[in-house]
């Protein structure tokens, strides 16, 4: 099982997370550093668990802890972002050129029609 531990400072170094872990049996963590598109930065960690067990203890003991930065760090079970509910996906994408159509493109030739035919008329006569 993972856990997301969320809230930390961003200057947060791996030792610092493996003290705060030192009492629990995990496998490893990784941690992120993201800018928001408001231009905020945010910190976050990701923990491989030994037990489902250990992470429910891990859970119960640190969520709510505060940290140096004066915030209260969040620990709770690690979920993947589901990719359809992701505003990124290729689906939902601009995508620039002739395949963006792909779909949309006709089967048949287009009708004929008076398409680049110019009149211009004056006072009520073509010229």
């Amino acid at each position: 099982m993972q856990l997301f531990i969320g809230n930390l400072p961003l200057d947060v170094s791996t030792i610092e997370l493996a003290r705060l872990f030192a009492g629990f049996r995990h496998s490893g963590f990784h941690i992120e550093h993201k800018r928001l598109a408001d231009g905020r930065e945010i910190c976050y960690a990701v923990v491989r668990m030994a037990s489902e067990r250990v992470a429910q203890k891990a859970i119960r003991r640190l969520a709510g802890r505060p940290t140096p930065s004066g915030q209260t760090l969040i620990v709770r079970e690690y979920r993947c972002r589901n990719s359809a509910n992701d505003r990124r996906t290729p689906h939902n994408s601009h995508w620039g050129g002739p395949e963006r159509r792909r779909y949309e493109r006709r089967t048949t030739p287009p009708t004929p029609s008076h398409h680049g035919v110019i009149a211009i008329f004056r006072n009520g006569t073509l010229f």
